[in-house]
């Protein structure tokens, strides 16, 4: 039941906007865009587009008060050609998100290849903020995990992941998982 004053579920912007998508292709982004263009006052309506929104995104499994969000998980790929460069391995666009151990794979190294994740802020134009996420030192050419640290590790778009590597091989292939939280 609608509360008191607001709009109709048909003339509702949140229903409206979305009238032609099937609940299972409901898009965190698209919730995202819609929540932006709720005002935050709760009066003349509002108050039941909140609930409208949280509604359809824990009905279309697209959004999540509790957990990662179905449907989020990407495994990203980045490959370091040159010894000592820095690149990024995800940088989230929007939301919040949980990401998982860093692996790596060698290929045609001829020694030992030291390997490193982290996280840093956006602004930060120094090594000096970084937080290391993980760091090894292998001469195999198979898969390894970086993960030193357990607890969970979350991400939003002011945060990047990144990579380098150090020592001698033709590249080094980086995989991480990430599934959305928010």
């Amino acid at each position: 039941m609608p509360l008191p004053f607001a709009p109709k579920p048909d003339e509702s912007k949140v229903y409206q906007s979305l009238k032609s998508v099937l609940l299972d292709e409901v898009t965190p982004t698209q919730l995202d865009h819609l929540r932006s263009e709720v005002f935050a006052q709760g009066t003349d309506g509002t108050e039941d587009e909140f609930r409208r929104l949280v509604l359809l995104g824990a009905a279309a499994l697209a959004s999540s008060s509790s957990g990662p969000i179905p449907g989020t998980g990407i495994t990203y790929y980045k490959q370091q050609t040159s010894t000592g460069s820095r690149g990024t391995l995800f940088n989230p666009d929007e939301g919040c998100w949980q990401v998982g151990p860093v692996s790596f794979q060698l290929s045609n190294n001829t020694g030992s290849v030291a390997v490193q994740a982290w996280i840093e802020a956006d602004d930060d134009t120094s090594t000096n903020r970084r937080v290391l996420w993980a760091d090894a030192s292998t001469s195999s050419t198979s898969y390894a995990t970086l993960h030193e640290n357990l607890a969970p590790v979350y991400i939003d778009a002011n945060t990047t992941v990144k990579v380098e590597f150090t020592g001698t091989a033709d590249a080094v292939n980086f995989y991480m998982y990430a599934i959305r939280v928010r």
